[in-house]
């Protein structure tokens, strides 16, 4: 979203979540990492963890305001999952996702 590359190679046909975490650090040094966030050359900062998941469960002590697809709402608790096969896609026959449909 909003060109930031948070997870350059998730792939939307594997099936998986891609989740990139950034660790608890001081502001100084997550400022410092944000261009690189943005072009996707954060993967090998101290502070940033990658997890691949079929099921994602969040929950906090207290409410958390959260965007979907543009929809903003607020929450404790959140479960995302995959679900497979989910989205009918129509792609150019020129397409390398159409190797895989």
């Amino acid at each position: 979203g909003g060109g930031f590359l948070p997870t350059p190679y998730s792939d939307i046909q594997d099936g998986y979540l891609d989740i990139c975490v950034i660790e608890n650090a001081a502001l100084p040094k997550i400022l410092n990492a944000l261009p690189k966030y943005q072009k996707g050359t954060h993967l090998k900062l101290d502070i940033v963890r990658f997890y691949k998941a079929k099921n994602l469960k969040i929950q906090t002590n207290q409410d958390v305001h959260m965007q979907r697809d543009g929809e903003v709402s607020v929450a404790r608790n959140l479960n995302i999952s995959i679900l497979e096969k989910g989205l009918k896609l129509r792609v150019p026959h020129s397409s390398p996702l159409k190797e895989n449909l």
